[in-house]
């Protein structure tokens, strides 16, 4: 039955709320009143507002009982108009006749970490991978073979790259103890920053060139060769669809326009990811001038940016477990006043805080010793292919005046002589 505006909980409700502020200057001054009152009853076509006030005060009450701090005998104050010799009322069984009696909890309680040492954990998940089957040993077995990944990625984006559902990495970080992805990850990130053996992530870079060539032991005896073949392309695929899947197109469009309009680019990249960093520095020089590869043969790379300044780019290419120099310069070139673009692992919060979104993710977990380059080459290849787009004309003049030079060296086999010259 359709209650009317003046009757019934609908009035209740109403006079329970205007008693509750009256002589009050705001929510602060508001008194909850210990008359029973079902939210449910009120008549919301009616007085939506009203509804929507008795809502919230319910709501704030119920925060504040379940966190211990809310005495219902006393004025519903905010922290700084409260008398500063008053004492704290923290009673956890007092609870207002309007809230449920659910169990207490203390903010501490849920982020808990299980007792164990950190240092269990990669041992608890070697032990309990025998136990696994399906998505979840899937997972289990990415952890152990990754467990930076842990540390740098949340948990939907891992799971994207596991090729799981996120509820997975839940069941299994209960089935390691915590109660939560996010308390399994707090411990890897952890280790990172403590940089100790106790989270399974230090150590990283000295174990993964040895449990990659392992890994690849073990495939190219387990079969046959035509089927180690088909693995390693097959995961080199993997490694350049997870890369696509990853690409932001603003930022590709961003990225190709400050490569094509910069006064300067520099490219740097250390040991695997030089690969990357050579390539896209070859091609730039190639469409536009002013590129430079970075690199350090005279032991000072950081002199190379001593003029670094506004209208710069400097395009970092790093992997985990990320190199500390690339990152160093980077950093510098930024204080200067360049602009940074990274072609990364993953997007650790360094290169966020430097490159804003303009940080491309290479996918580097392919068939490939010690690591794949190849979503990073790719990458490195369609950024080029973009600027010279971009810059039209020019860029083709560009690359037909290089080549001529080149084919006048005789640096091609296939060429032929210059013109003017008899064959022999």
């Amino acid at each position: 039955m359709r209650r009317e505006p003046g009757g019934g909980a609908h009035a209740a409700a109403r006079d329970h709320l205007l008693r509750a502020h009256e002589g009050g200057a705001g929510m602060g001054e508001w008194q909850l009143q210990p008359r029973v009152v079902e939210p449910a009853d009120i008549v919301c076509d009616h007085h939506p507002l009203l509804a929507r006030a008795l809502w919230q005060k319910w709501i704030i009450c119920f925060f504040h009982a379940q966190c211990g701090s809310y005495d219902p005998t006393q004025p519903d104050r905010h922290p700084s108009t409260s008398p500063p010799d008053e004492p704290a009322r923290h009673d956890p069984a007092r609870r207002h006749p309007l809230l449920p009696r659910l169990p207490l909890m203390s903010g501490g309680e849920s982020e808990a970490l299980p007792a164990a040492p950190a240092g269990a954990v990669p041992e608890r998940l070697g032990q309990l991978l025998p136990e696994l089957a399906g998505p979840i040993a899937k997972a289990a077995r990415h952890v152990l073979a990754y467990p930076e990944d842990v540390a740098v990625f949340s948990m939907r984006e891992l799971a994207r790259r596991i090729a799981v559902p996120p509820a997975t990495l839940v069941r299994l970080a209960q089935r390691l103890g915590f109660p939560g992805y996010n308390a399994l990850r707090r411990r890897y990130v952890e280790g990172v920053r403590q940089g100790t053996a106790g989270s399974g992530v230090a150590g990283i870079a000295a174990a993964r060139n040895r449990d990659s060539a392992r890994a690849l032991a073990q495939a190219a005896q387990s079969g046959s060769l035509a089927d180690f073949a088909a693995g390693f392309f097959a995961a080199e695929q993997e490694v350049l669809r997870q890369t696509l899947a990853g690409l932001s197109m603003p930022a590709l469009e961003a990225a190709a326009q400050l490569l094509a309009g910069a006064r300067r680019v520099q490219v740097l990249g250390r040991r695997t990811a030089f690969v990357t960093a050579f390539a896209l520095a070859y091609t730039l020089q190639k469409v536009r001038p002013d590129v430079a590869l970075l690199n350090d043969l005279a032991g000072a790379p950081e002199a190379m940016l001593e003029d670094a300044g506004p209208g710069d780019v400097l395009v970092v290419v790093t992997s985990a477990p990320f190199s500390r120099m690339a990152l160093s310069l980077a950093e510098q070139a930024a204080a200067a006043g360049a602009r940074i673009i990274a072609i990364a692992e993953a997007p650790i919060p360094p290169l966020r805080r430097l490159c804003g979104p303009l940080v491309f993710l290479g996918c580097t977990r392919g068939g490939a010793f010690p690591e794949s380059v190849g979503g990073s080459l790719a990458i490195a290849h369609l950024l080029a292919a973009l600027v010279i787009a971009r810059l039209g004309e020019p860029a083709q003049k560009r690359i037909a005046a290089n080549e001529k030079r080149i084919v006048m060296r005789q640096e091609y086999l296939m060429a032929g002589p210059p013109r003017g010259r008899p064959r022999e």
